[in-house]
C-alpha cells in the first residue's frame, strides 16, 4: 500500500479506458513496445488499465493500429502536480523562502546548554552571558570560545576547567569546579586568583589541617585562629646570604587546603497548625506556541479556577541534533485546588523536625563537612516546637583575600 502511494506521487501514471473489440490486441502491442500496463480489469462496457511512464503519444498510435478507442481518464505523478500548481507562484517560492530563513537563522545562537556546574547555578551563568551580550539571538560570529573560556574562569574563580564550543545553533558550555571552594554554603566566593593575595580564616575556630601549595603558612594544625586572620601569606621574604636580613619580597597568590574546626548554630521551627492543599480532580489543558514575535495559546485561559496549580512542558523546535530554532511549543495543565487547616500533635511535629535535621546533616556531608559533635534540644513554643542546638564541624575554612595593588607596587618600587 505504501509503495503504491509513493509510486502515484513520484511516477507518471495514465489511467486508460479501452473501448472496442480488440482490447487484447492493444494490450499485446503495449507489451511489445515496452509500455507497462497494470491494474487491468474488464467491465461490461470497456477495459480499464494504468500505463506507467511517458507513453501518451505511443498509446494513440497503438490504439489506431489495434482498432480500438483509448481515452486517458486521469493523469497523476510529480510532473503533473507541478503543472497543476504552475500558476501559483507561492507554491514554488515557499521552499525557497524556508531555505533562506533556515540559512539566516543558522548564523545565530538559539540554544545554550550548560553542564558540569554545581556551586555556580545555571542562572548565574546566564546572567553573566547576558552582561557580555553572549546570549539568545547573538551572532555566532561574535562568539569567541577561547576568549569566553578565559573570561568565565576570571569571573568565576571556582572554575578549574572550561570548554566552550558552538555546534549548529547551540552554544555548549562545559565546566569543572573546585570541589572544596564554597563547600560549606554551596556558593562560590568571588576573588581574583590571578592576583597577589593571602588566605584568611573564614570563621573563628581551630586549624584541623593545612596543606600549603603556594605562600608561607602562618599557622599549624591545632592553632586557634580568629575570623579574618591570615593563615597563609602571599608575601614571601627574600633574605641575604647570611639569612638574617630581609632584602626584598616576592608576591604570589597564596593557595592552600585548610580545614577549620568550629561551632555553628542550628534552629528549626514547625507550627502545630498547617494549611493543607488538596486537589478537587478538575483540570483543564491549553497548548501554546512561543516565538520572538509573540505567544499564542489554544484552550484554557491563564486563570481557569480561583485557586489552581499549573504544570507546563516546553520544547524547542529543532531540525537536527544541534540546529535549534527560535520557536517553542508546549502544554500547560491547570489543576483546581482547595485549602483547609489541620493540627498536628507534638509527636508528629518532632518527627518532622528530626526529618529536617537529618536532611540538613546529609547536605553538610555532601558538601564535604564533617560533623564532630552536636547538641540539640526541643523547645516548646506558643504555636509549635523549636529544634535548637549547636554543632561542632570540620569544614574548609580558608578564603582568598587579594592584596591592595598599592602595597605590591610600593614594595616593588623599593
Amino acid at each position: 500500500m505504501v509503495l503504491r502511494l509513493l509510486r502515484r506521487l513520484f511516477f507518471i501514471e495514465h489511467h486508460l479506458r479501452i473501448e472496442g473489440d480488440h482490447a487484447e490486441r492493444f494490450i499485446n502491442l503495449c507489451a511489445k513496445n515496452d509500455i507497462q500496463l497494470e491494474e487491468i480489469k474488464r467491465t461490461e462496457e470497456n477495459v480499464q488499465a494504468v500505463a506507467i511512464g511517458f507513453c501518451a503519444s505511443k498509446i494513440g498510435e497503438l490504439a489506431d493500429k489495434a482498432g480500438v478507442a483509448v481515452s486517458i481518464t486521469k493523469k497523476s505523478g510529480l510532473l503533473y502536480r507541478f503543472l497543476f500548481y504552475r500558476c501559483r507562484i507561492a507554491f514554488y517560492l515557499m521552499p525557497l523562502v524556508i531555505l533562506v530563513a533556515l540559512w539566516v537563522l543558522s548564523g545565530y545562537i538559539w540554544s545554550i546548554k550548560v553542564s558540569g556546574n554545581r556551586s555556580i547555578t545555571t542562572d548565574m551563568l546566564y546572567d553573566y552571558l547576558i552582561e557580555q551580550e553572549w546570549y539568545y539571538g547573538d551572532k555566532i560570529s561574535n562568539i569567541m570560545p577561547n576568549e569566553m573560556e578565559e573570561q568565565l574562569r576570571g569571573r568565576f574563580p571556582i572554575i578549574t576547567w572550561c570548554n566552550v564550543v558552538v555546534k549548529g545553533t547551540c552554544l555548549m558550555i562545559d565546566i569543572k569546579e573546585n570541589e572544596l571552594a564554597g563547600a560549606q554554603t554551596g556558593e562560590y566566593l568571588q576573588y581574583n586568583i590571578d592576583g597577589y593575595g593571602n588566605i584568611a580564616a573564614l570563621e573563628q575556630g581551630t586549624v584541623a589541617s593545612i596543606i600549603t601549595r603556594a605562600g608561607i603558612p602562618q599557622c599549624k594544625s591545632g592553632d586557634s585562629v580568629s575570623q579574618g586572620q591570615i593563615l597563609v601569606s602571599g608575601e614571601i621574604p627574600i633574605y641575604n646570604n647570611t639569612g638574617d636580613t630581609v632584602i626584598d619580597y616576592r608576591y604570589v597568590a597564596a593557595d592552600a587546603d585548610i580545614m577549620l574546626q568550629y561551632e555553628i548554630s542550628y534552629l528549626d521551627f514547625v507550627s502545630a497548625e498547617v494549611c493543607v492543599k488538596e486537589y478537587t480532580g478538575a483540570s483543564k489543558e491549553s497548548s501554546f506556541i512561543t516565538t520572538q514575535l509573540g505567544e499564542w495559546k489554544i484552550g484554557a485561559q491563564d486563570t481557569p479556577y480561583e485557586t489552581f496549580d499549573h504544570y507546563s512542558s516546553c520544547y524547542q523546535l529543532r531540525c537536527m541534533d544541534n540546529f535549534y530554532l527560535p520557536c517553542y511549543y508546549g502544554k500547560i495543565e491547570y489543576l483546581e485546588t482547595t485549602f483547609h487547616n489541620i493540627y498536628r500533635d507534638d509527636q508528629q511535629i518532632k518527627d518532622i523536625l528530626m526529618e529536617d535535621y537529618a536532611d540538613y546533616l546529609e547536605k553538610l556531608k555532601a558538601a564535604g563537612i564533617e560533623v564532630i559533635t552536636d547538641e540539640i534540644q526541643y523547645i516548646p513554643g506558643v504555636q509549635g516546637i523549636y529544634l535548637s542546638g549547636h554543632l561542632t564541624i570540620c569544614a574548609p575554612g580558608g578564603v582568598f583575600v587579594p592584596m591592595e595593588s598599592s602595597v605590591v607596587n610600593d614594595a616593588e618600587t623599593e
